[in-house]
């Protein structure tokens, strides 16, 4: 590995290193993939959740697409018809985001995704119950 060797500044070196089981990508990919946010979206509109795709388990684009696409209809429907109110910018783009998660304009994609999920969570009835299932 990175650390190898065990000379004076090893442990220091040691301490400043993420957790070896901490994977930034493939974090990001679960995260990508839907289910946990679609999940979330069941939290928030207290509907259970329509998801197949288990969780941590490897979706291929296909399914990603099947999931964003889930989500970003829901995220529609809850400001429309449970907030009364209409989204204005340009929506999440789930095709590329399915099938290019890793590029920028992916990255760009779920941070859309991730902005009408945060505002529908602060905006719900079941606020405490998302913030709690969170933690």
């Amino acid at each position: 590995g990175l650390c190898d060797g065990a000379g004076e500044e090893g442990p220091e070196y040691l301490e400043l290193r993420p957790s070896p089981r901490w994977d930034a990508e493939s974090e990001y990919l679960r995260l990508v993939d839907g289910t946990l946010l679609n999940n979330i979206m069941a939290i928030i509109d207290g509907t259970p959740s329509d998801q197949t795709t288990p969780q941590g388990g490897n979706v291929d684009g296909r399914e990603r697409l099947q999931n964003l696409s889930l989500l970003t209809h829901n995220l529609r429907t809850f400001y429309q018809d449970d907030l009364q109110q209409l989204i204005l910018m340009t929506p999440p783009n789930v095709h590329l985001l399915a099938y290019d998660p890793l590029s920028e304009e992916g990255m760009q994609e779920l941070h859309k995704v991730l902005l009408l999920l945060l505002g529908v969570a602060v905006q719900s009835e079941r606020k405490e119950e998302v913030i709690e299932a969170i933690r």
